[in-house]
């Protein structure tokens, strides 16, 4: 070989044939991207020695590169690569506002296929390549996989599971990924980068651990065991709680009231096998040349990330996606009902998991029907559907160009008796009329219900004159209304035509779900019953009364209290009441339920022998409790403190929502059923938006007041001294001077009896600041005097009529004056002229105000917290006790 002195350019062929080595692969990239969804990184790891519980034998994960956010999915076969990046697609560009721009993946052949190609021209995605036997060049995907199995394994082995787990061990694993720093993004977690917030890793448990599941009490007798034992195995898909594995039923579950033992595991008595990738087709085999495609350096600029407040928003992004679900209910014609399999796939259950307990309500039609209770559902879906076609809901059309077609889901509800027993399955078809338009396809939405006072009201005449009180309930109500509006909605699933399946419903009758669908029925309600001879209540828009005198001058009168689809008749003649009730039920499709027992949440219990009527809830007062974790806390004789100082401080790392929602719950318990805890919900729901720890502590003594008094409820009984004050309301008038410490506004209270029962009240933080006792009376005097003028109103209606002036009640002499005269002129000059309302309904003689010692205010109860001697004397007046 020629040598020349002073060259240092030597090309020989012989040596780079010998001599030549792989070119070194820079260790990062030298661009990073700006923003999310600029380049993609995808890789599928397998097949797999072994296949998970669902037959899985690949992972396929896709990287985000700005944010190194990773989404995983369980594949049996290659060739679903194609249709799960489709969906990938949908569901980041739809989450974030951005567009997919490039897709950095191997040579593999389930990426180059026609499909996948012409899929990423039409989309405008550039499909980036490894050359064959580089996969440093993909290495954020190869780097990952490596980290993902390494950390399944190793919490396989160490928990001591089957390794058919591996799928939800790399899920888990994913998780924790995605919530852990990373030097890429100067120690901050995927999470941070792609939600712009920091994760909430409280939740985090020991894969494979030991925990215990509680069991609802109604899915228990009194001494069977309060928990069953699982092994925890991830975290659900768009739920707050635990994936678990039941080891008594070999199901899995999930659940967010779980008590871990972090330390101990479960013996599962089998060999843990080495978990292996095998090999696959070699890559060289499947090269293709892409020059066509352009670097990524080229593309455009894509705008910035819009901001994301929740993860449960996106959904599955970190979790698994394995999902069969039905897609028409008559494949199942020939099927089995299935019993609990052998082996139910776990990363198949993010979204649909093995919900076999008999009380538990599916979420979606193929929960449903791959549940213990598929059959119970399939005849509870198809009795929802024929009774839609039946009634002529809508028509098949071709879908006009540039309509809005909205989306339908079916919703399944399990029905329940008065004791809490599973009555029947209910499947209903709902219209998403979220994506409505206004003025579009909807006007007016808002449609009347019957008060709850209405109703005691009528319940409490009728148990005082021996009346009957029945209920009634209108078989798919909302079907029964007519649309003006031109509304298409899609083909329901599980029931799409499979001669027409492009085509959509054109709706020719109100569906539950659309804005307006109350008031269509109300509208229709309300129409027929006009034209039958019902009287429509100026009071209180959704009483209906109708009467008719015989020949001997006797008066027989139905009365309707309408609440949405339930209807309470109450009668003085048996045989009137049931020519309504067929009179309805010819027109509408119902259900004749007898003598009311259990209405809209309330237990109704009748003994017409004694006139007593009791009604309660029971058996939603123990859900509650159960929900809050507070069903075995020690009962408390009082519901509130008596020096209650609250602050408007907000606690950290406190769930307002959960807060939030136990005012829910006790708000509506208080308004129904149990006026002595109406004081405490009040106040505590003054502070929903900022709660602190003494607010929360105050939702705690209510729910342990609540667990002591769980029997308790409004009774309501007559006496021969009650024919003295015959069907006369009265009421009771109090405030609690600036008993806000925060605001130094005062709180009104008032309680209205009829026939001596409890019918109406109300607690309620005044919206002005008052300069004394006097003016804080007389402003709650005023807001009781408008409640006393619309019962009068309502008594009127359904006749019973009063010519006497409605006793008030009052504990401040200087109120009353106040009601009667101007004399306290420099006193109350100041006092807003809407206050004067009850001085012209003291001259009209519609209402008097009669002075009441304090040891006798009913309404003291409605305004602050009370001693327990003082509480239980009040809350007996009030007639709230046990039956």
């Amino acid at each position: 070989m020629k040598y020349t002195k002073g060259e240092t350019n030597q090309e020989c062929e012989a040596c780079t044939r010998a001599k030549m080595h792989r070119i070194p692969v820079p260790k990062q990239s030298s661009n990073r991207t700006t923003q999310p969804l600029e380049l993609i990184h995808s890789d599928v790891c397998g097949p797999m020695n072994t296949d998970s519980i669902g037959g899985s034998k690949y992972i396929l994960t896709f990287t985000d590169d700005y944010t190194r956010y990773v989404t995983v999915y369980f594949l049996k076969n290659k060739s679903e690569v194609y249709e799960k990046f489709q969906e990938y697609v949908s569901m980041v560009e739809n989450f974030t506002g951005l567009k997919v721009k490039t897709l950095r993946t191997d040579n593999g052949g389930e990426y180059v296929s026609n499909d996948f190609s012409k899929y990423c021209v039409n989309k405008g995605i550039v499909h980036q390549y490894s050359n064959p036997y580089t996969p440093q060049q993909n290495g954020v995907s190869e780097r990952l996989n490596r980290t993902l199995m390494e950390s399944a394994k190793s919490m396989i082995f160490y928990a001591n599971m089957p390794i058919n787990f591996w799928a939800e061990a790399v899920n888990t694993a994913v998780y924790l990924h995605n919530r852990s720093p990373t030097t890429s993004l100067n120690m901050k977690t995927p999470y941070e980068v792609w939600f712009s917030k920091k994760p909430d890793v409280s939740n985090l448990k020991v894969f494979g651990s030991v925990c215990f599941i509680h069991t609802p009490s109604n899915l228990r007798r009194k001494l069977d065991p309060r928990s069953r034992k699982a092994v925890f195995i991830g975290y659900p898909l768009n739920t707050k709680g635990y994936k678990l594995y039941d080891i008594e039923s070999k199901n899995f579950v999930r659940s967010k009231d779980v008590g871990f033992y972090e330390n101990k595991f479960h013996d599962f008595k089998v060999v843990t096998k080495e978990l292996i990738i095998r090999e696959d087709v070699p890559e060289e085999k499947l090269s293709v040349d892409h020059e066509q495609h352009h670097d990524a350096e080229d593309q455009v600029p894509v705008p910035t990330v819009p901001d994301i407040e929740d993860e449960e928003n996106l959904p599955a992004v970190g979790e698994s996606y394995e999902e069969s679900f039905m897609k028409q209910v008559e494949n199942l014609e020939t099927k089995r009902q299935r019993k609990a399999p052998k082996k139910f796939s776990p990363d198949e259950c993010n979204i649909t998991e093995s919900l076999t307990a008999e009380n538990e309500e599916p979420q979606s039609i193929s929960e449903a029907l791959n549940g213990a209770n598929a059959s119970k559902w399939k005849q509870a879906l198809k009795e929802e559907y024929n009774s839609l076609i039946s009634n002529e809901t809508w028509e098949l059309v071709p879908p006009p160009e540039g309509c809005n077609v909205i989306g339908s889901k079916w919703v399944m509800k399990i029905k329940r008796d008065a004791d809490g027993n599973v009555d029947r399955h209910k499947a209903r078809l709902v219209a998403q009329g979220y994506s409505q338009t206004p003025g579009i396809n909807y006007e007016e939405v808002f449609s009347p219900v019957a008060r709850h006072s209405s109703i005691r009201t009528l319940l409490a005449l009728a148990n005082k004159h021996n009346l009957e009180i029945h209920q009634m309930d209108v078989k798919t109500a909302f079907l029964n209304g007519y649309i003006e509006h031109d509304i298409y909605m899609s083909q329901p699933d599980g029931f799409v035509d499979q001669e027409h399946p492009e085509y959509v419903c054109k709706l020719k009758k109100s569906l539950y779900g659309l804005k307006q669908s109350a008031r269509c029925w109300n509208q229709t309600l309300d129409s027929f019953l006009t034209k039958n001879g019902y009287r429509k209540s100026n009071a209180d828009n959704c009483i209906y009364v109708k009467s008719i005198t015989n020949d001997n001058g006797f008066i027989s009168f139905v009365i309707l209290a309408v609440y949405v689809d339930d209807i309470i008749p109450i009668s003085n003649d048996i045989n009137m009441l049931n020519a309504e009730k067929d009179l309805l039920c010819k027109h509408f499709e119902m259900t004749d339920q007898g003598e009311i027992h259990f209405i809209l949440g309330m237990t109704i219990k009748r003994d017409r022998e004694t006139k007593t009527l009791f009604i309660s809830q029971q058996k939603y007062l123990e859900s509650v409790l159960d929900r809050f974790g507070m069903a075995n806390c020690k009962p408390i004789s009082t519901p509130l403190e008596t020096t209650y100082h609250k602050r408007t401080e907000e606690e950290e790392g406190f769930d307002k929502n959960l807060y939030q929602q136990a005012i829910g719950c006790l708000t509506y318990i208080s308004t129904a059923t149990r006026p002595d805890i109406s004081a405490a919900v009040s106040i505590l729901s003054s502070y929903m938006s900022n709660p602190s720890k003494e607010h929360r502590n105050g939702v705690k003594r209510l729910l342990r007041y609540i667990k002591g008094t769980l029997n308790f409820g409004l009774k309501f009984t007559t006496s021969e001294n009650d024919d003295e004050n015959g069907d006369k309301l009265y009421g009771y008038s109090d405030a609690n001077w600036a008993g806000d410490v925060d605001s130094r506004r005062s709180t009104s209270g008032y309680v209205f009896k009829v026939a001596n029962s409890t019918v109406s009240w109300c607690s309620k933080k005044q919206a002005s600041v008052t300069k004394s006792t006097t003016e804080a009376e007389y402003v709650a005097l005023s807001q009781a005097t408008q409640e006393a003028i619309w019962m009068r109103r309502l008594l009127s209606d359904i006749g019973c009529k009063s010519e006497e002036p409605t006793t008030m009640y009052e504990d401040n002499q200087g109120a009353i004056e106040s009601s009667k005269n101007a004399r306290f002129h420099n006193r109350t000059k100041h006092i807003d002229v809407r206050f004067h309302f009850v001085r012209e309904k003291v001259l009209s003689n519609e209402v008097k105000v009669i002075y009441c010692p304090t040891e006798h205010m009913l309404a003291d109860i409605m305004t602050k917290g009370l001693t327990k001697k003082i509480f239980q004397r009040l809350r007996s007046m009030l007639n709230v006790c046990s039956y």
